[in-house]
Parts: C-alpha cells; sequence; structure tokens
C-alpha cells in the first residue's frame, strides 16, 4: 500500500472532525481567548498529525502484512498491529506536542503532561481510524481482485 489522495483526503476529514470537537467544547466552556486562531491551528495540527500516522502506519502495515500475514497468524498479527501502530502514533503527537508547547503560549498554560496524555488519547483515536481505513481499503482492493479474476 501507499501513500496517496485517499489518505489526504481521509486526512482532511480527521483534521475536521478532531478539532470541531474542541472548538466547540473551547467556545462552550469559555476556555479560548481567540477561536478562529485556534480553529485554524487545531486543523493544521491535527492534518499534520493525521499525515504522519497515516505514513507510519503504511510502512508498519505492509512490513507486518509481509511478517504476520492474517490468514496464517492472526492474533501475533493483532497485537502487533496495536502495539506499534499505537506507539508510533504516541511517538509522532507526543514530538509535536513538545514542539508546539515550546512556541505556543496557549500551550502553555496548561501543564505539560495533561497536554501530552490528552493528546495521546487523540493520536490513539486517529490511530485507530487510520489502521482501520489502510486494513478495509486493502482488503477491498483484495476482494476486487478477486472479483474479476
Amino acid at each position: 500500500m501507499k501513500f496517496n489522495k485517499k489518505i489526504i483526503y481521509a486526512s482532511i476529514l480527521i483534521a475536521i472532525i478532531i478539532p470541531t470537537y474542541f472548538y466547540f467544547k473551547f467556545l462552550l466552556t469559555d476556555d479560548v481567548d481567540k477561536p478562529i486562531k485556534a480553529g485554524v491551528i487545531g486543523f493544521l495540527f491535527s492534518f499534520t498529525v493525521s499525515v504522519l500516522i497515516f505514513i507510519a502506519n503504511i510502512k508498519t502495515v505492509n512490513f507486518l502484512r509481509e511478517k504476520f500475514p492474517w490468514d496464517k497468524k492472526f492474533f501475533k498479527r493483532l497485537i502487533s498491529e496495536a502495539i506499534f501502530t499505537n506507539f508510533n502514533a504516541s511517538v509522532i503527537i507526543s514530538i509535536l506536542v513538545l514542539i508546539l508547547y515550546s512556541i505556543l503560549p496557549h500551550f502553555q498554560e496548561k501543564k505539560l503532561s495533561v497536554v501530552l496524555f490528552n493528546n495521546i488519547i487523540i493520536a490513539i483515536v486517529i490511530n485507530t481510524i487510520a489502521v482501520s481505513i489502510l486494513e478495509g481499503y486493502y482488503y477491498f482492493k483484495q476482494w476486487r481482485i478477486s472479483v474479476v479474476q
């Protein structure tokens, strides 16, 4: 599987859905002083995280597809995929949060450990969506190939 336009579309969708939740949460709790700026930063952050998670997951899933095929080593594949992809997602978002935390004053108002924890949870959600899309797309392509043959 390769990085393609469909991955970009999925990343855009994720980048809209996740910040929208936080945008409305911040508006309702009056927790943000510049909602438009926060919304734009949230979109760009989520898009970047989504793209990077998809790239890492494509490489991980392709590697695991060779090492542990679903039809032969189901449980090893399931456990390995969950561990590796969630680890990758957590590392990616942690690095980006640390960068943003150091340059944006909005992040510095909150304790770093809380910001990291919340963002790692978000990364695991994004990762679950990303892996589901990647695996679903792969099996859909396999099904189409088998129908044609």
